[in-house]
């Protein structure tokens, strides 16, 4: 006897409808996150003193899997901030980030961040005239 696989999935969801009817609920739930937190650096950091060791980004730069923990992400994150400020970087400057999709580019966008700088993804599939618009 085959086994029925649909049967096995459930009813079909419309995810429209169940957001149209949860969207109130996760929009307070939401609007708490942003007033006690304010920006996402601040969220990695409450994370990381409530999670610590917990893993949380994983990549595979170099075919072998790296992993860091909220505690790294936060050290990182104010390293990145402590050298960008050390270079004279300040509030609301532009920080360009020239980098494929991985990890450092993650790492030196939640740096600049948090010290409230604007950062520009410039990616490596950009066009010339598309990164020359970025400055």
């Amino acid at each position: 006897m085959a086994y029925n696989t649909l049967k096995a999935i459930g009813p079909p969801i419309n995810y429209t409808e169940k957001f149209k009817k949860e969207k109130a609920s996760l929009e307070k739930e939401f609007q708490k996150y942003l007033d006690e937190w304010q920006q996402t650096a601040v969220m990695v950091v409450n994370y990381a003193e409530k999670y610590g060791d917990k893993e949380v980004l994983h990549h595979k730069p170099y075919g072998q899997w790296e992993t860091f923990t909220w505690s790294q992400v936060s050290e990182i994150m104010f390293a990145v901030a402590s050298t960008l400020l050390s270079s004279g970087i300040k509030e609301e400057d532009k920080i360009g980030i020239f980098s494929a999709n991985r990890a450092e580019w993650h790492l030196s966008d939640l740096g600049s961040l948090l010290i409230r700088c604007i950062t520009i993804p410039i990616y490596a599939t950009n066009t010339e005239e598309e990164c020359a618009y970025n400055q």
